[in-house]
């Protein structure tokens, strides 16, 4: 049981960092776009 539960906290983390990495690509490019 705890196992899964480590699992599930890994790949709920594991979205946020994704989901982090994907707002600094999109800054990036935007910011790329403007110059």
């Amino acid at each position: 049981m705890e196992a899964n539960e480590e699992s599930i906290k890994n790949k709920e983390e594991m979205k946020s960092l994704l989901l982090l990495l994907q707002a600094t690509y999109e800054e990036r490019d935007e910011a790329r776009d403007q110059l």
